[in-house]
């Protein structure tokens, strides 16, 4: 009778434990996905940004602050409608 009553003492006890890990480890994986998706928002605002920073426009403007001109290449004119070895 007593390994009875102490076979369900140890069998509560071990649920209850289990339960309360089962809880902490599920509230810290929250914590983590929502730390992820805040990072991965952050990441795709400094993707925008660098496009913003990388653009022709952008480029154009601080070489002309800074006294450079923009001249189209002429090689680039000379590639267009060359014909191809085949």
């Amino acid at each position: 009778m007593r390994l009875l009553v102490f076979s369900f003492f140890l069998f509560l006890v071990s649920t209850i434990s289990l339960n309360s890990q089962e809880i902490n480890i599920n509230a810290k994986s929250k914590k983590i996905q929502e730390e992820m998706t805040t990072l991965k928002s952050d990441i795709d605002g400094l993707k925008i940004q660098k496009q913003e920073l990388s653009s022709f426009s952008r480029v154009k403007e601080i070489a002309e602050k800074k006294g450079y001109t923009y001249q189209q290449s002429s090689v680039s004119a000379n590639v267009v409608g060359v014909e191809q070895n085949k």
